[in-house]
């Protein structure tokens, strides 16, 4: 019968509907995995709700300078455990992943320092930001800071490659998890471990940064937990569920997070304020839904 109405309804012939149902049973066991993928994250997320004891009077939302906003301090404790952090930036004045990206990058970058793509060249936004394409003011290369990359080999991050390039000006490399406009595959938290390993071996205090862009959730473990340093992110994208509002994320060591909260204020006042402009039930509405 519902064969006959789906046939019915869509204008849909019997060759184009046994296809369909045909691969959808090759790919049961795929989907299985993934269900399993996201029955863990989802126990994640209610287990962060449940330590940090999220209850309904965190969603309502302060005025002025934001001091002291209980439900927004309690969300970035929650994106704090859910990725292993030691500390986490989560506020929707974050515009995007871009904004994300950049603001970490200038709150831990000086002038002199190099940073160091090892996952090719970034997509298009970040080169502006970066300064190797554009004009924009207040990019990278204008406040003299370097940039460097490293092509993927067979779609893998190219060691070998990656340590002939590092020197004594790069204080950061950087991990782009998602394809962004390329045709390449995404990069997997098994190549993530395996670079942060190689890397932090012979380099420990080179700072590890994972673009995490459409990165969340879709494994058991995320970056920080693989010896990365910090992550950045949009809650437009996947940790948004389709409900956030807007906003963005940075998570990893308690010193870098001082920096880009200071960087995302102002110097001395960091985390202390900035409105959630009501938008805390909404994001941790769609951080529930993520997974």
């Amino acid at each position: 019968m519902i064969k006959d109405k789906i046939k019915e309804w869509y204008n849909i012939d019997d060759y184009s509907y046994d296809t369909v149902i045909d691969s959808s049973n090759l790919l049961e066991e795929k989907f299985k995995d993934l269900e399993n993928i996201e029955y863990f994250n989802q126990l994640k997320v209610l287990k962060a709700f449940q330590n940090n004891k999220l209850q309904a009077t965190d969603f309502a939302s302060t005025t002025g300078y934001g001091y002291g906003d209980v439900g927004r301090d309690k969300c970035e404790a929650i994106f704090r455990d859910i990725f292993k952090a030691e500390d986490c930036l989560v506020r929707p004045s974050i515009a995007s992943g871009t904004h994300a990206l950049s603001l970490l990058m200038k709150g831990v970058l000086l002038p002199g320092d190099k940073l160091l793509y090892i996952t090719g060249l970034p997509y298009d936004t970040l080169q502006e930001v970066i300064g190797i394409e554009g004009n924009s003011p207040c990019n990278l290369k204008e406040f003299g800071i370097d940039f460097d990359y490293v092509d993927l080999l067979d779609n893998d991050i190219d060691l070998d490659a990656v340590e002939e390039k590092i020197d004594s000006k790069v204080k950061m490399i950087a991990i782009q998890r998602s394809t962004g406009y390329s045709l390449r595959n995404a990069i997997n938290i098994e190549q993530i471990e395996r670079a942060a390993k190689f890397i932090k071996n012979k380099y420990p205090e080179i700072i590890i940064m994972v673009d995490n862009c459409y990165g969340e959730f879709t494994e058991y473990k995320e970056p920080l937990e693989v010896g990365c340093d910090v992550i950045a992110g949009s809650l437009i994208k996947n940790p948004g569920g389709g409900i956030a509002l807007s906003g963005g994320y940075i998570a990893g060591k308690k010193s870098i997070i001082d920096r880009v909260a200071n960087t995302l204020t102002a110097p001395g006042i960091g985390k202390e304020v900035g409105i959630t402009f009501g938008t805390t039930r909404n994001t941790l509405q769609g951080l529930f839904l993520a997974p």
